[in-house]
């Protein structure tokens, strides 16, 4: 399908290491759960967890290749929004 996300091929130790701590395995169910990318402030919002608590976990998660950041644009000045699935 065009749509679904793609995860490079991982050893399966790797993905054990990223998904063994508890905030990473609840953030990476809740992306994988979302019918849509999330940003860094909503997954720390839903799950009660700060911001900067959550960042590296993304990038962990990112890392392994268990999420994707999707950067979304929005036509206007700033920081475009860094959106992870």
């Amino acid at each position: 399908m065009a749509d679904e996300p793609t995860v490079r091929e991982l050893p399966p130790l790797e993905v054990l290491k990223a998904l063994s701590d508890d905030s990473r395995h609840a953030i990476y169910e809740l992306l994988r759960t979302s019918s849509g990318p999330l940003s860094t402030d909503e997954v720390a919002t839903m799950l009660e967890l700060h911001p900067n608590t959550v960042r590296p976990h993304l990038e962990r998660l990112r890392d392994a290749g268990l999420v994707e950041l999707v950067i979304e644009a929005t036509g206007a000045v700033g920081r475009p929004q860094h959106r992870y699935r």
